[in-house]
């Protein structure tokens, strides 16, 4: 017994150790790799082209995306069109989207005019992982200066929370040229764990810190901040950027009117084997993850299948919270009125979202705007922008986050008073036709780019003021 004690004190000294050597020589070399990719830029930003050519280049975050190979028409319309929106700016006419991937090197077309690169830089090592970090920085600016210097983009674009925060903004202060955030969420609310209700590890409240300072330095380098809603305009300024530099717009949803599913809204129930176990159901469909807030929404709608035998809950969606959300519904009394249907096309998912009866999303992108297209009654968590779409008791059903007992009772309200539950899915219908109407936001838009782009052309300090 005291041998073993006496191994496992000597192990944690060792990577106590090991941890320490990692971050001294993290904070030494740190300043010397800045200093090399700083200098290697300088001999190249003079010879930029600094027209505005249209190109941009997108640092992307997460896995990289590729058609899935699907051959039905109205899904590949839908994916071009998709990417075209959230990707080529007014004005802009082509886009290098830039994906970081552990084991695979690839360039492929996501679009006609959006070119998809993949790259290698390696395994992350298990040890001295900061120092190795460094080596990766090294490679990945020897590679983007090779990249810059074939395609000279107007704009370095990339998504807020995102990965490539820190680069980015290094990328553009070194070679001049001017950065561009698309605001799509929130790290406020996302960087809490849904694990723990109130408590707060010190670690946890370092590292916040640590990115709440990132963040501060990401939007002082940018020059342009797009925010999705106004929430997310809030959350930038509040972070750093300069409120002259945000501009609000809207997402421009996959689908604008009822009109738009008409093929898709065609189909029966049996075609796509809807479940008809059930006389009712709840529907919640996302990518099943952490900051998608969708474990208390989940077990409050198990909650409300255990008082109304009449409900059943769809499921839609795959991702690392996957085992997790099994764990429960196998582990409750309901489950045989729980359906997992995994990852779905999104013209399939549109038809389950029309055959159900309430939509579910705690927290609400692209779902919330399906949904309102669909005039189904909503209900959600009482955080980030869902009140500038909807109002409680009026369009929609909202829940304390994180309240499960809500949920469930928002849930039976709706399902025992369909009448009303009508009324504020057809109420959200009408101020989603406000809100998103695709004629005001690109119009909107194309102001927002143009301006920009004046203010920026053919100056040799591109927008980043240090």
């Amino acid at each position: 017994m005291v041998l073993i004690k006496f191994s496992m004190y000597t192990s944690d000294l060792v990577k106590a150790t090991v941890s320490f050597i990692d971050i001294v020589l993290f904070a030494t070399l740190f300043p010397l790799v800045l200093l090399i990719c700083y200098v290697r830029a300088t001999y190249l930003r003079s010879a930029l082209d600094r027209s505005q050519n249209g190109k941009i280049l997108f640092l992307a975050s997460g896995k990289f995306i590729k058609h899935q190979g699907s051959e039905d028409f109205a899904f590949k319309k839908l994916w071009d069109v998709s990417f075209q929106r959230q990707l080529i700016l007014p004005g802009f006419n082509k886009c290098y989207i830039f994906y970081e991937d552990e084991a695979h090197k690839e360039i492929y077309k996501l679009t006609n005019n959006i070119i998809g690169i993949v790259y290698s830089f390696g395994k992350q090592k298990k040890i001295f992982r900061k120092t190795f970090s460094l080596y990766r920085m090294l490679i990945w600016f020897y590679v983007m200066h090779n990249f810059l210097k074939k395609i000279s983009p107007e704009i370095i674009y990339t998504n807020i929370p995102g990965d490539n925060l820190v680069v980015s903004s290094l990328l553009s202060i070194f070679y001049k040229i001017p950065l561009v955030a698309q605001a799509m969420g929130s790290y406020d609310l996302a960087s809490f764990s849904e694990d723990e209700l109130a408590a707060d590890s010190l670690k946890s409240f370092l590292y916040r810190s640590l990115s709440k300072l990132i963040f501060s330095f990401f939007f002082r380098c940018c020059s342009l901040v797009l925010a999705f809603n106004e929430y997310c305009a809030s959350f930038a300024i509040h972070n750093g950027a300069h409120p002259a530099k945000v501009r609000n717009t809207r997402i421009l949803p996959h689908f604008s009117d009822i009109k738009d599913l008409v093929e898709v809204l065609q189909v029966s129930k049996d075609e796509i084997q809807y479940p008809q176990k059930t006389k009712k159901n709840v529907i919640i469909w996302s990518r099943l993850a952490t900051e998608k807030k969708l474990l208390y929404a989940i077990v409050g709608a198990i909650k409300a299948l255990e008082i109304d035998e009449d409900l059943g809950l769809i499921i839609v969606g795959d991702g690392p919270l996957r085992r997790k959300i099994e764990n429960l519904i196998v582990s409750s009394e309901v489950k045989d009125r729980v359906y997992l249907l995994g990852h779905m096309q999104v013209n399939s998912l549109m038809s389950y979202v029309y055959f159900s009866d309430i939509a579910l999303i705690p927290l609400g992108g692209y779902a919330m705007l399906e949904a309102c297209v669909l005039k189904k009654p909503i209900v959600c968590f009482d955080i980030e922008w869902h009140h500038e779409l909807l109002t409680d008791e009026y369009s929609g059903y909202f829940a304390d986050y994180p309240s499960t007992h809500q949920i469930c009772e928002k849930i039976l309200e709706a399902a025992i008073n369909p009448e009303e539950a009508k009324k504020r899915g057809e109420r959200a219908h009408e101020k989603f036709k406000i809100l998103f109407n695709e004629e005001r936001i690109r119009e909107k838009e194309s102001k927002i780019i143009n301006n920009f782009r004046k203010t920026y052309a053919n100056k040799s300090s591109h927008g980043v003021n240090i």
